[in-house]
């Protein structure tokens, strides 16, 4: 959900409205605007947030309204950390590790994936905790590839390079 900038709204009276006044941080601060003009220009910030907006007629009758939303439109973080491999490292072993940092204040997943030397995604793993470490083990002689994403609970997402490795078999003596 992106910064909310605005906040329209629609009054009426079976009287003559006298006041009408609005506040983004629960009645702490209250500015008045003149009755049936929506405010712009203001800034949400990420997070909760709740807005009010109050009338008041010339016999003293008084109502309001509000609404509560929430924003979090910042991507999370993600990098790769040891002991993830090195882009177009060659290996003499069957595995290859892959560990995944993120960070984000509303993290909800990462998923690694590795690739075969076709393109064709071969594995698929996922977390909800970070660092995300995983130990490819098992794997045949070829090229492979690997790369991550991480997502918010607002689906706000980021995705790592990919980076590709080269297992070779150990040479028997």
């Amino acid at each position: 959900n992106p910064v909310q900038t605005q906040l329209n709204y629609t009054v009426s009276d079976n009287f003559a409205l006298d006041k009408c006044w609005y506040s983004t941080n629960l009645g702490i601060t209250n500015t008045t605007i003149t009755c049936g003009t929506n405010v712009t220009g203001l800034d949400s910030g990420q997070g909760s947030s709740t807005w009010i907006v109050y009338a008041n007629d010339t016999k003293g009758n008084q109502n309001s309204s509000n609404v509560t939303f929430f924003v979090d439109s910042v991507n999370p973080t993600a990098s790769f950390v040891d002991p993830t491999e090195t882009n177009n490292a060659q290996l003499t072993r069957n595995f290859i590790q892959v560990n995944i940092s993120a960070s984000d204040t509303n993290l909800d997943k990462i998923l690694i994936r590795l690739y075969n030397s076709t393109n064709h995604e071969i594995r698929t793993n996922l977390s909800s905790t970070t660092p995300f470490f995983i130990n490819y083990t098992g794997l045949t002689e070829g090229n492979y590839s690997f790369n991550a994403t991480a997502n918010d609970t607002a689906n706000n997402q980021i995705s790592t390079e990919t980076r590709t490795v080269s297992l070779e078999r150990p040479s028997l003596t």
